[in-house]
């Protein structure tokens, strides 16, 4: 869509492009994304929920973008971030743990993280890493081993180091 000329460019010639790359939203004139072509837009490609206008952002529509594109929360509205909304996100990117707000932050929620991404283990507070945590970081990213406090660093959590990462 980029290289079309404007003067070629249709309403179904904006549909296909969304359709075939949702980041095509970006080179639609906003007065001319509708509800549909947003809609289109994200369910080929997350990400592109800050070119969507506020009016469009729905809470399924931001959920989709969410679940597909985990930043993609920072472009939702406060009233739709939600516990679930938050989970959504930190399953795409562990490393969102750190921006959860203290109320939604649970023992699911971290090992989620650590799931997504070991390394999501250094947002974790010391005192509520346990072995099964770390163990989780562990067989996601061997450099969560970094993240590990010395104490739960064992023979067994070594081992599935090893196991993960062979040179390590």
């Amino acid at each position: 869509l980029y290289y079309v000329p404007e003067c070629l460019r249709t309403k179904k010639m904006y549909k296909m492009s969304v359709k075939s790359d949702g980041h095509a939203l970006c080179y639609i004139p906003e007065e001319l994304r509708t509800k549909e072509l947003c809609e289109l837009s994200i369910q080929n490609n997350g990400f592109v929920l800050y070119h969507v206008p506020e009016e469009y952002r729905t809470k399924e529509l931001c959920e989709l973008a969410v679940q597909q594109y985990g930043n993609s929360l920072w472009h939702v509205p406060d009233k739709y971030k939600t516990k679930e909304l938050y989970e959504l996100a930190v399953k795409q990117d562990g490393n969102i743990v750190n921006y959860v707000p203290e109320e939604y932050r649970t023992k699911k929620l971290y090992e989620l993280a650590v799931q997504s991404n070991g390394l999501a283990l250094d947002y974790i507070p010391e005192e509520l890493k346990t072995k099964e945590l770390c163990e989780l970081a562990v067989k996601n990213n061997g450099y969560a081993i970094y993240y590990i406090p010395e104490e739960l660093k064992t023979e067994e959590l070594y081992k599935t180091l090893v196991k993960k990462d062979g040179d390590s």
